[in-house]
Order: C-alpha cells, then sequence, then structure tokens
C-alpha cells in the first residue's frame, strides 16, 4: 500500500513540489495575519518563522542518499527519487526569508542598521 502511495502522480515531481509549497505559503500568510508588520520585531519573527518551514525540507534533502543506503527502502528511494523537488521546496520557503529580510531593510532600516547587523560584531568575527 505504501509502494503504490509514494508512486501516485500527485506525490512525485512537481505535484510533490506543490503539495508542499502551496500549505507553507499558506502558512506564512495566516501568520502575517497574526503578527505586526509594521514594527521591526513582527517582521524578524516572519523571518524566523519562514526559516522554521524551510529548514525539514533541508534536512530531508541532505539525508536522502544517506536514508537510502542506511535504510533502503520505498521511503528512502521515494525520497532520492524526489530529493530535487524537496530542495526546491526548500528554497521556496527560503524565498519568504528573502522577502523579509528585504522588507526589515527597506521598511525598517535604522533597526536593521542598529540592532540586526552590527559592523563591529562583523569584524569582531571575520578577526
Amino acid at each position: 500500500m505504501l509502494t503504490e502511495l509514494l508512486k501516485s502522480k500527485a506525490l512525485n515531481g512537481w505535484n510533490l513540489f506543490w503539495l508542499i509549497t502551496a500549505p507553507i505559503s499558506l502558512a506564512v500568510f495566516w501568520r502575517m495575519s497574526q503578527v505586526d508588520l509594521a514594527s521591526a520585531q513582527g517582521v524578524s519573527s516572519m523571518i524566523q518563522f519562514s526559516v522554521r518551514c524551510a529548514i525539514p525540507w533541508l534536512f530531508l534533502t541532505f539525508a536522502a542518499s544517506s536514508l537510502q543506503a542506511v535504510l533502503p527502502g520505498t521511503f528512502s528511494r521515494w525520497l532520492l527519487r524526489n530529493r530535487k523537488f524537496i530542495g526546491l521546496c526548500f528554497a521556496a520557503a527560503m524565498g519568504w526569508q528573502l522577502t523579509f529580510i528585504l522588507w526589515l531593510v527597506g521598511v525598517h532600516t535604522d533597526y536593521y542598521v542598529n540592532d540586526v547587523y552590527v559592523l563591529s560584531d562583523v569584524v569582531e568575527g571575520t578577526v
């Protein structure tokens, strides 16, 4: 039964991408409605939220070949076969992060320059 399910057209290729990306985007829109985006802290929380939505897909993408080697089976073969699309799901979710970073830099520039991107921290970290 699992084999048949994982071979279905809805759970493979671009259909899988849209099946994952659409709920992520809906969750981002829902969260945006709950947060005060007029404040820098609200936009920062959206950056964090978008990263939390993206990271599981990065883990799955990187783990696909290792899982196939360690636990060969139906799920690991499916994961390996769809690794590219799962990676694209990660990229789409990180696109939300980029949107909110640009929002923070463009709308709340003072907060970004003074509280988020502190040049002295960058210099100290480099040295």
